[in-house]
């Protein structure tokens, strides 16, 4: 689900029996997207009295989201239309969305080394998962961040007031949380970067939060 608008997800690479995302994080409506390898599709039970293409479908489908998330895949491989060369060409539009999240890829990771970089000079401030930078292959440009004096509450609302939008919590993953010694805490901050962010915008977000950290008391008091 996390992947889906930051690289492309090759199904059969990695031998993926389903897929499951949702086609708002690739910048479209709330519709729900599954893949399933055909095969197992085929041996599966339905409730349909006879087979039919539409076995799966509870009733009429959602055509409107449909569009949306049509729209949506058109956007993504116009990206990969432009940045096409002609060592390089696109031939369709499978190519052309590999070609998008490619070129979308390398940006955002571009945008992601300065946000680390930055957030690895703030005092008392640390990054959750992969922070080496030759396992950056290995991630996405979402930092999970927590604060030595601060609640990520108490952050994610003084960026807020800035404009500046973050999240804060366990985004589902209740376990790892636990298990990481932050649930009481409130979880992390979330700070997500994607194609349309800017390094403009990373370095408003590195200044608000280093006026933030100094200014802890005020901070904590003001949520």
């Amino acid at each position: 689900v996390h992947a889906a608008p930051h690289l492309p997800i090759d199904v059969r690479a990695v031998s993926a029996d389903f897929l499951a995302c949702s086609a708002y994080k690739f910048f479209g409506p709330h519709l729900g997207v599954l893949y399933g390898r055909r095969d197992i599709l085929e041996a599966l039970p339905t409730y349909k009295i006879r087979p039919a293409h539409d076995r799966y479908e509870t009733g009429t489908g959602n055509f409107e989201g449909q569009a949306g998330a049509l729209a949506a895949v058109e956007y993504l491989a116009d990206i990969g239309r432009r940045e096409a060369t002609s060592a390089a060409p696109v031939t369709d539009r499978r190519a052309a969305l590999v070609a998008g999240l490619t070129a979308i890829r390398t940006y955002e990771m571009e945008l992601y080394r300065r946000l680390a970089d930055g957030l690895e000079r703030l005092p008392g401030t640390r990054i959750h998962g992969i922070v080496e930078r030759h396992r950056f292959d290995d991630r996405t440009p979402t930092a999970a961040v927590t604060f030595d004096d601060l609640s990520p509450a108490a952050v994610s609302a003084a960026l807020g007031s800035q404009g500046i939008a973050t999240w804060h919590g366990d985004f589902y993953a209740t376990g790892l949380i636990e298990r990481l010694g932050l649930a009481g805490r409130g979880g992390v901050l979330r700070i997500g970067l994607t194609h349309y962010n800017t390094a403009a915008e990373v370095d408003r977000l590195l200044e608000s939060l280093a006026t933030i950290l100094t200014a802890r008391p005020a901070a904590a008091a003001s949520v």
